[in-house]
């Protein structure tokens, strides 16, 4: 029997997900904070946004390296990267094997299960104009890697925006034929060029929404346990800095409109059970 998930239920699912991870971070006693709209969730809302379904954790890269090199996978947990070579992304998911899931706008890749994303944090140059062409390059780079994994039955459904129907419709040959090694190899070839520990400014380089994920090393560091859902996290001691730069006014709930989420449907099978 196929029992589709409401949002609310895919978020409890994560959070066990979330626990474990947590779990094995602090063990080890490892640096990390959740952060963007799992770090809004929890200063705005005590846990989940109502209409949100992903957690996010962000991680200095040393650490980052040491979490993708020794968490063990169990029964039901598993850890993808581009080091285990199961997922083509130049970050970290770890799977829920119990909750499968489908995207409307994705072609199904090496995975099918609903996730959390732990991303690393790297250095970044401290002249704006050095750090505005890496975000770009970055920028591109994630495109391209987003465009291998879109049906092209998504691409025609941006017929408001001709522009981007054939850019896109173009584009999709190229990217098609590049192996997504090439463009994850890049981007962590970028993100290391700025060494984390001697870095004025650090952020998520390897993902990065914008420019805005840009920020003061002596800002993020500091971490305070916070509250999201049933447990106690790391979070940005000031937060108030990390989520004015990234959302503005975030104690500010958006318009019905721009409420977003990933879009996909959650369910389990318990006929395999």
């Amino acid at each position: 029997m196929k029992k589709l998930l409401t949002t609310r239920e895919i978020q409890l699912e994560q959070l066990f997900i979330l626990k474990d991870v947590i779990n094995f971070l602090e063990e080890n006693k490892l640096d990390y904070s959740i952060a963007g709209g799992t770090m809004l969730g929890a200063i705005r809302h005590n846990g989940f946004i109502p209409w949100d379904d992903d957690i996010d954790i962000l991680m200095p890269r040393h650490d980052f390296e040491f979490f993708i090199d020794n968490y063990k996978d169990s029964d039901s947990l598993y850890l993808a990267s581009y080091k285990n070579g199961k997922i083509n992304l130049p970050f970290a998911k770890v799977f829920y094997k119990k909750v499968k899931i489908s995207q409307r706008n994705y072609k199904k890749t090496d995975n099918g299960f609903l996730w959390i994303d732990i991303f690393p944090m790297d250095g970044i140059e401290e002249d704006n104009k050095k750090s505005d062409v890496l975000f770009r390059k970055i920028n591109f780079l994630k495109k391209c890697i987003g465009l291998s994994n879109t049906k092209i039955s998504a691409i025609l459904r941006e017929w408001r925006e001709p522009k981007k129907i054939i850019v896109k419709s173009f584009m999709k040959p190229f990217v098609f034929i590049i192996p997504k090694s090439f463009f994850i190899k890049r981007i962590n070839y970028y993100c290391k060029n700025c060494d984390y520990d001697n870095s004025k400014y650090v952020g998520n380089v390897a993902w990065a929404l914008s420019k805005k994920e840009k920020f003061l090393k002596e800002k993020i560091s500091p971490k305070k346990k916070v509250t999201f859902e049933d447990i106690m996290v790391n979070g940005f001691e000031e937060y108030d800095y990390y989520l004015t730069q990234l959302y503005g006014d975030y104690m500010k709930l958006p318009p019905l409109d721009k409420r977003e989420n990933h879009e996909y449907e959650a369910w389990i099978d318990y006929e395999k059970q």
